[in-house]
């Protein structure tokens, strides 16, 4: 598969401490923003069960996703991409392949009117014990890094309590989205899918 052109020139993509990073290459400047976190696989693809997206062939969007981002880009929100990605250090695929299936989605979500401004990805196993995965802070810390971030402001979007930690962890306001009826699981706001949480994330941003 061929790096896709639009997603290629506007990010820096760089691993550094076990994280996989597109960075934009210019940090605008001015006040911080806020910022639609969003976990990837269940929120935004359909998630495999008990496995991984390995190839671009299976990475499918889930219904709506990319003209619910594209209201919440157009509202001026930024839109960030953070996500544990185990199958890497697990050894089921490599940097490179998470490298071009990132590129692909990127550029599908861009050519739909939803660009994102950034997405990070822990390539460590469970097993590794680092800083970055969910529901550890380390993904949303490198992404304050490249882009101009006001937590208190933002929100992140995930199905599962490690999503909800992390968010919490860093002042966001949780939505948890899926079927799952979880007691264990706190979150500000539940919902099924990224296109019921645009009311509320628009509500609470205005």
């Amino acid at each position: 598969m061929e790096p896709k052109k639009f997603a290629a020139t506007r990010f820096e993509i760089t691993t550094r401490d076990g994280i996989l990073g597109f960075r934009p290459r210019k940090i605008a400047s001015g006040t911080p923003q806020p910022t639609v976190f969003l976990d990837r696989d269940g929120v935004v693809n359909r998630r495999i069960p008990g496995g991984y997206v390995t190839r671009w062939e299976e990475f499918v969007f889930l219904p709506e996703v990319i003209e619910a981002l594209g209201e919440l880009r157009a509202a001026g929100l930024q839109l960030v991409i953070v996500s544990n990605q185990a199958g890497v250090g697990k050894g089921l695929l490599g940097c490179a392949d998470l490298i071009q299936i990132t590129l692909a989605s990127l550029e599908e979500l861009e050519a739909g009117g939803a660009p994102v401004d950034g997405a990070f990805f822990c390539l460590h196993a469970p097993s590794d014990g680092c800083a970055c995965r969910k529901p550890n802070v380390g993904l949303l810390e490198e992404a304050a890094r490249a882009l101009r971030i006001d937590f208190g402001r933002s929100f992140l979007i995930g199905d599962s309590r490690s999503d909800m930690e992390a968010g919490e962890r860093m002042g966001c306001t949780t939505i948890f989205v899926g079927d799952a009826a979880d007691d264990y699981i706190s979150a500000a706001y539940r919902a099924k899918s990224i296109r019921d949480t645009v009311g509320a994330i628009l509500a609470r941003k205005s």
